[in-house]
């Protein structure tokens, strides 16, 4: 966004202005969002997060194309408070409640490390091909951010959500 934004706009202190703001607004939206994947589930919760982030990638291009940049820290607020916090906010127990306890470090921190190399570890690369490839236009980026979404989304939905299940549970007085 900062390369973007300098190339396109000639200003890269509003999107550091921006992610700063939507960072110190993150300590508070990462545990709530934790808070309410305890209350209604994580796979709920995430889910909606990752369509979140798969929509905010498109509107957030087209807005850093023709938007007004005084209101960019409420676009980067609401791409990453809303949608992007909504996905980290229940990972950590999420990712623990698919493993059992003998193999649940190793299952973790095996699958949060290729997600992380594969997902988000080439990621500046890949935009950096695709802006080029696309004519320094977002939109390759913006299909790319879609389809890493889309396989989060089935990866999402074939996950278990056991807390969920253990609350209806509880709720039933089971």
């Amino acid at each position: 966004m900062l390369s973007y934004l300098a190339e396109n706009r000639d200003d890269s202190t509003a999107g550091v202005t921006a992610v700063m703001i939507a960072s110190a607004i993150g300590l508070f939206t990462g545990p709530l969002w934790g808070w309410i994947s305890d209350k209604v589930g994580r796979k709920r919760v995430t889910i909606g997060g990752i369509i979140g982030v798969a929509a905010f990638g498109w509107i957030f291009f087209a807005f850093l194309d023709a938007g007004p940049l005084a209101f960019l820290p409420i676009v980067v607020i609401l791409g990453m408070n809303l949608a992007h916090d909504a996905i980290y906010g229940p990972q950590a127990a999420w990712f623990a409640e698919q493993f059992p306890i003998e193999i649940r470090y190793s299952g973790v921190n095996m699958g949060y490390q290729l997600g992380t190399v594969i997902g988000g570890g080439i990621m500046p690369m890949v935009a950096a091909l695709l802006y080029v490839i696309g004519g320094h236009s977002p939109w390759l980026i913006c299909g790319y951010l879609t389809l890493l979404c889309l396989l989060s989304l089935i990866a999402a939905l074939a996950a278990k959500d056991p807390a969920r299940e253990l609350a209806i549970s509880a709720r039933a007085g089971d």
